[in-house]
């Protein structure tokens, strides 16, 4: 089995890749002196030697090989942490010493999911993740959510407090026109904040209706029918004498095609 091949580092004996370009000279200077042919070295290792050199000391080479080298830790964030900002304490091993070390990460409020921090001083980067949250979806800057009326609600209007991120209740109301099903509205400002720029992306609302499950029979229809009137399409058409009507079967509820996958909701 042929030899592990050693890295740039590891050839020149530095502890890290991120060296400045004098003590990069220094160390292949003394290493190479020491092995080179002339004077009873390897000519292999004095080859490798060269190699080291060559790739550490070309810019493009060498932040090509310390991405190569990076270790990406996957850092898990609630939409509450993201919306706020957070600290991590992350406790890892030096992989050049053994020793256990503690490092903190800054989250800033409005960091996206996928954003890297690299670690000072060591070969680690941190990726933010997100955790899925229970009302509220992430896109960019602005947050969606959905939300359920009562018929009469998204008839007659209605006034709402949701728990935003910061945990603070935020009220929303539509009472100046009906809601229908599968409209959204906008309530600008109320999103995450923008990572280092100014302001917040907005909260966007996705209605759904709750319909009564059996229709409206006798004086509830006829009252209902009465409140209606004058609405366009409130009346059914009687079918001609003769013609037969076919009652429509109920393949899946709304909240069935969610679950199955059959619809095209944004949720």
């Amino acid at each position: 089995m042929p030899p592990r091949r050693r890295s740039p580092p590891a050839v020149l004996a530095l502890r890290v890749v991120l060296v400045g370009l004098a003590e990069l000279k220094r160390a292949y200077k003394r290493k190479s002196l020491a092995a080179h042919p002339d004077r009873g070295g390897s000519e292999e290792t004095f080859k490798e030697l060269n190699e080291a050199y060559q790739v550490l000391s070309d810019p493009q080479k060498r932040e090509l090989f310390r991405r190569q080298q990076m270790r990406v830790v996957q850092v898990e964030l609630s939409l509450e942490e993201l919306y706020s900002g957070a600290t991590k304490t992350y406790a890892f091993s030096d992989p050049r010493t053994g020793e256990r070390r503690e490092v903190r990460v800054r989250i800033e409020p409005g960091m996206e999911p996928g954003t890297r921090l690299p670690v000072p001083g060591t070969n680690m980067v941190f990726q933010l993740a997100e955790r899925r949250h229970a009302r509220f979806e992430r896109h960019g800057d602005n947050l969606h959510m959905p939300l359920s009326l009562s018929l009469y609600e998204a008839l007659t209007g209605f006034q709402r407090p949701i728990k935003h991120l910061d945990g603070r209740r935020l009220w929303v109301s539509a009472e100046r026109e009906a809601t229908r099903p599968g409209v959204v509205r906008r309530l600008r400002g109320a999103g995450m904040p923008r990572f280092q720029a100014a302001g917040k992306g907005d909260l966007l609302v996705h209605f759904d209706v709750r319909f009564p499950s059996s229709p409206l029979r006798g004086s509830a229809a006829a009252t209902l029918k009465t409140l209606l009137k004058g609405s366009a399409g409130t009346a059914s058409p009687v079918p001609p004498a003769g013609e037969r009507t076919h009652a429509l079967e109920l393949l899946a509820t709304r909240e069935e095609e969610r679950q199955g996958g059959g619809g095209d909701d944004f949720f």
